[in-house]
């Protein structure tokens, strides 16, 4: 398979194929069938790598509704679920399918439409970590962290013991924070 030729060992199907694929105008539009019809595709794709699929905007309003969504996927070829937020009983109901969970912290673009820097004052720096920690705590087995100051990304990967994953813009990386 071309993908596992590739050497990559974890593929995100992420909820933004909706803007730069099918043409919509924000995240919140991506659909359940959108994420499984992807799912498929990048499963049928390769043979090795973990698939990692997102939970569409409002398809984990209750826990019992992130499990339904995270049995479609898992049906579709996901290997594991990402969402976005605090949603710690969320986070334990999928766990408890054995469906493994990557939480997203920072900038949330399900739910913001401005794209900023997260985490810039103390209050919001110590949100984000106990965001996080409680997360894990949860169940979460993986981060990621957008838009997030270096040094605050830092902070959060040493205070858990999960991996973290930084995304965010090239001048957020090189420092430029505020």
């Amino acid at each position: 398979m071309a993908l596992d030729e590739c050497g990559i060992y974890v593929l995100l199907v992420g909820d933004s194929v909706g803007t730069n694929v099918l043409g919509y105008k924000s995240e919140q539009e991506v659909t359940v069938d959108d994420m499984v019809h992807h799912a498929r595709a990048v499963r049928r794709g390769t043979q090795n790598a973990f698939v990692l699929v997102d939970l569409p905007y409002a398809s984990y309003e209750t826990p019992g509704q992130a499990v339904q969504t995270a049995l479609r996927l898992r049906d579709a070829g996901a290997d594991g679920v990402k969402l976005e937020g605090r949603f710690p009983e969320t986070v334990q109901a999928i766990r408890n399918l054995g469906v493994p969970v990557c939480n997203h912290f920072g900038l949330m673009p399900q739910s913001q439409t401005a794209a900023s820097v997260q985490g810039k004052t103390f209050s919001a720096a110590k949100e984000l970590v106990e965001q996080c920690r409680e997360s894990e705590a949860a169940g979460t087995q993986m981060l990621v962290l957008e838009l997030v100051p270096r040094q605050l990304a830092k902070i959060v990967t040493d205070r858990v013991g999960i991996p973290t994953i930084g995304i965010g813009r090239e001048w957020a990386q090189r420092g430029r924070f505020w």
